[in-house]
């Protein structure tokens, strides 16, 4: 199997390679740069995140959407203490992890290092989604990335 990062597949878009294979269940569209997987449990909802120049749409329960959010609102309190410290203080990475299952749910991965950035409206964080035979990673936001997730769990929450 080949390798094709999202940036590679946007330039080459819907007339992949022939050493690609990609399974019916997606969907990409290079002109909105955007991957749906379609395939969505009945205890799932579709959930897209906007990283960067890149959508991604993917399969996510609601239990999921809810420990993304704590995760990411205490990176924003840990930012808040940054910047109100007197001192110069290293944090800790900011990480979490999903792992995928036979269940159909999504392996996804954030990774934020808050010692590179400011605050928290600049810092950026390292996405990583994947499944069955399709892996993105991409950088957003993780104000982005937080607005998106609250949103998903105003809809579906």
């Amino acid at each position: 199997m080949t390798t094709l990062s999202l940036r590679s597949w946007l330039q080459v878009g819907p007339s992949a390679p022939a050493s690609v294979s990609l399974r019916p269940r997606l969907s990409v569209s290079s002109s909105a740069r955007r991957l749906s997987v379609l395939k969505v449990s009945a205890s799932q909802m579709p959930i897209t995140l906007h990283l960067g120049e890149t959508s991604v749409t993917f399969p996510f329960s609601v239990d999921n959407a809810k420990a993304v959010s704590e995760t990411l609102t205490g990176a924003n309190k840990a930012f808040a203490a940054k910047e109100k410290a007197e001192r110069p203080q290293r944090l800790p990475m900011l990480e979490y992890l999903q792992k995928g299952d036979a269940n159909g749910d999504v392996f996804l991965e954030i990774c934020c290092n808050p010692n590179a950035y400011p605050d928290a409206f600049q810092a950026k964080a390292l996405v990583t989604i994947r499944k069955e035979d399709v892996k993105i990673t991409s950088e957003g936001l993780l104000s982005a990335l937080k607005a998106d997730v609250d949103n998903f769990l105003e809809q579906h929450g």
